[in-house]
């Protein structure tokens, strides 16, 4: 049985593990425990200012004499110490403050958490609110549910240890080691180090083991056991460690294929070694990830490796819609079609054109404010979208040059000229391709590895004549019905080191939302309420969101 064949058959179990909320800025298990020392630190020397870099150098003597594992432990007996009226509370603000940045703020769902939203949207006969679908997790923090509400506008049933009460006649998000969001009192035992997982084990939810040793009736085939899906989950972590142990044991004794245990996979990615690593260090990751799925094979858990982890969600939308992306396509296409205003055989017209022309030139002018742009540096923006005849091509919507002095606007022809197909999933045409079917932002440049890679000898041709870009920056663009990118809006520069080489995480961040934003206004796509989508954060008179009811995205219209 497939992992699609498993999600389609309600077989199929999905447990998110931190690296899922790494994505969004959250820290992974061990920088957690370090953050969560440093913050004690600060507290319990509150008389000296330190600097972050000396809290850094502290916490590293006390991780290097105690150990990730006995972080928790150690400030948990600490804070009881002084203030054993108030022990738990004060653990739970350290803990907070480090888990959602030291430095405060909120965080935002990214394309992981939205994919894994999605399959609990997805593939059901029953109405959404009726859905019984379950995403576990191991982590604490409320980005699941924000991405639900973002895509459906559905607020997730929350789950989590000694509240077993939920009638789970909703979509549900469980989470498995407690739930601390932004706000609000943390609900159910918060485990986070190994004591804390054996001191509740009794205490833990029937579903943590259920996953991983459950017994079940085989009625016919084998292929009727669950299948578990870990996605973010490093199998190393301590808390996992416990269950995989017993699990390993069972598989000794009862033999791999007699065991009625679930089958188990991993999503993992790689991590290439840095470009400066030394011969010793290269040699040592080769090492691992030539014996890394026999390893974990060894545990009964099966691995599927991706090379980069903005591939993880390319790979979920496999299992959930199947691998043909000329499906993704039509989605698209069905969405413009009904949401587009300039989604129509007039998209060519002069009369429809120009105003995108001007419309495109103001948003340059914004970018360049915004950013920075060098005086010298020529930007261009450019739309891609599924033909409204044929999917499974990509044609050109829109296109601006702040290099050409008169840009004038472009016809049907000239747009499917500039075409290209996506129907091969293993072999995309090119880096607008590429981003259309993996969903991932591509950076690449004129000479670069991807830019023309399984391109059509004519399809090249017809853009060489006109290649004015040294650099390409490729975001695709998605809707909120089956989570599927609807095209890609391509930013390019004259210059081989464009700005947006120098940007920041959160600044590249804002740069992926403002290129989606004009995608949408040159489309013209409506919001829910049948408007024009706006780069604003909510529609006009609503209350600002908060952590449990998560910001209304223009970009996503139901």
């Amino acid at each position: 049985m497939t992992l699609r064949e498993a999600y389609t058959g309600g077989t199929l179990k999905t447990l998110v593990g931190p690296g899922v909320s790494c994505a969004s800025g959250l820290p992974p298990w061990e920088e957690l425990n370090a953050r969560l020392l440093r913050a004690f630190l600060q507290r319990e020397y509150k008389h000296i200012k330190f600097q972050l870099e000396d809290l850094k150098k502290a916490a590293r003597v006390f991780i290097e004499s105690f150990g990730y594992e006995a972080v928790a432990d150690l400030i948990r007996e600490s804070v009881t110490k002084a203030t054993p009226d108030k022990d738990q509370g004060t653990y739970n603000d350290m803990l907070r403050e480090s888990l959602y940045d030291e430095r405060g703020g909120t965080k935002a769902e990214s394309d992981l958490h939205l994919e894994l939203a999605a399959s609990l949207g997805d593939i059901h006969p029953k109405p959404l609110h009726e859905r019984k679908r379950i995403l576990y997790t191991f982590n604490f923090d409320n980005l699941l549910e924000q991405a639900l509400w973002r895509l459906f506008r559905l607020k997730a049933q929350t789950r989590y240890p000694d509240d077993e009460q939920g009638t789970q006649d909703s979509p549900a998000v469980h989470h498995l080691l407690g739930y601390l969001p932004t706000n609000g009192a943390p609900r159910g035992s918060i485990i986070l180090s190994e004591t804390d997982y054996h001191a509740r084990q009794a205490r833990l939810p029937n579903e943590l083991k259920q996953l991983f040793l459950g017994k079940y009736n085989l009625t016919g085939s084998p292929d009727n056991k669950p299948v578990v899906l870990l996605v973010g989950l490093n199998p190393t972590d301590p808390r996992l460690r416990g269950v995989l142990q017993e699990r390993r044991r069972e598989l000794c004794s009862a033999g791999r294929e007699a065991s009625s245990q679930p089958r188990i996979y991993a999503l993992l990615h790689r991590r290439p070694p840095p470009t400066e690593a030394e011969l010793i260090e290269r040699m040592a990751h080769d090492f691992v990830q030539e014996h890394e799925e026999p390893f974990w094979k060894a545990w009964g858990i099966n691995v599927l490796t991706v090379e980069s982890g903005e591939l993880l969600p390319f790979l979920l939308r496999q299992i959930r819609l199947g691998p043909r992306c000329t499906d993704w396509a039509q989605a698209g296409r069905n969405f413009l079609s009904a949401q587009a205003d300039r989604y129509t055989e007039h998209l060519y017209n002069g009369s429809v054109q120009r105003p995108i022309l001007e419309r495109l030139k103001k948003a340059c002018a914004v970018l360049r404010q915004r950013f920075g742009v060098a005086a010298d540096e020529q930007l261009g923006l450019a739309g891609f979208v599924p033909d409204n005849k044929e999917a499974s091509l990509l044609r050109l919507a829109f296109r601006f040059s702040n290099g050409r002095v008169n840009p004038e606007p472009i016809t049907h022809a000239y747009a499917m000229e500039r075409s290209m197909r996506v129907t091969d999933i293993d072999k995309p045409g090119g880096s607008v391709s590429r981003a259309f079917i993996w969903g991932a932002t591509l950076e690449d440049s004129y000479q670069g590895s991807s830019v023309d890679k399984s391109c059509a000898a004519q399809w090249m041709d017809e853009w060489a004549r006109e290649r004015i870009f040294a650099s390409l920056l490729c975001v695709p663009v998605y809707d909120s019905k089956q989570w599927v990118p609807v095209g890609v809006c391509c930013l390019y520069s004259n210059q081989r080191i464009p700005f947006w080489s120098e940007l920041t995480a959160l600044e590249m961040d804002e740069l992926k939302n403002a290129l989606q934003s004009i995608f949408a206004r040159a489309l013209r796509i409506r919001g829910r309420k049948g408007s024009p989508c706006m780069h604003a954060r909510h529609p006009e008179g609503a209350e600002a969101s908060t952590p449990d009811e998560p910001p209304w995205d223009p970009l996503l219209v139901n």
